[in-house]
């Protein structure tokens, strides 16, 4: 299954690979954002993550850390800081449906996210996280 994911983000354009038991698909955003390193993972046992590099900037603005805490109720995804800190993103719902749509639908929903985050850094005011919207 890994295997279509893959053939299907490449037709897109992304680079992206097949390490073992996980699909890697590494993305700079811009040069000039606050968000230059991201990263989503695909495991075959259905766990997805993404991480984004380096975001010690959100631990500064207090009202998108309180913005991005609401993520997690409106989507099944968690969200927290490792100790490098790295923002590391896990959808949820994919471990139970290990399908090519989910897995696409997570690297989607992970997109957005990312994009969303790099708006609300250039900004004074957060605005919520909405799929619509970015």
């Amino acid at each position: 299954m890994l295997e279509k994911v893959e053939k299907i983000l490449k037709e897109n354009g992304f680079k992206c690979f097949l390490k073992g038991d996980e699909l890697v698909v590494p993305f700079k955003v811009d040069a000039e954002s606050d968000v230059k390193l991201v990263e989503f993972i695909a495991y075959r046992d259905g766990r997805i993550f993404g991480i984004i590099y380096d975001v010690g900037i959100v631990l500064s603005r207090s009202e998108l850390l309180k913005e991005i805490l609401k993520i997690p109720t409106k989507f099944k995804v968690s969200i927290g800081l490792d100790d490098e800190n790295d923002l590391i993103f896990e959808v949820w719902y994919a471990r139970m449906n290990k399908s090519v749509e989910s897995f696409l639908g997570a690297f989607f929903l992970f997109t957005k996210f990312v994009e969303w985050l790099k708006n609300q850094l250039k900004n004074d005011v957060v605005t919520p996280f909405n799929l619509d919207d970015v």
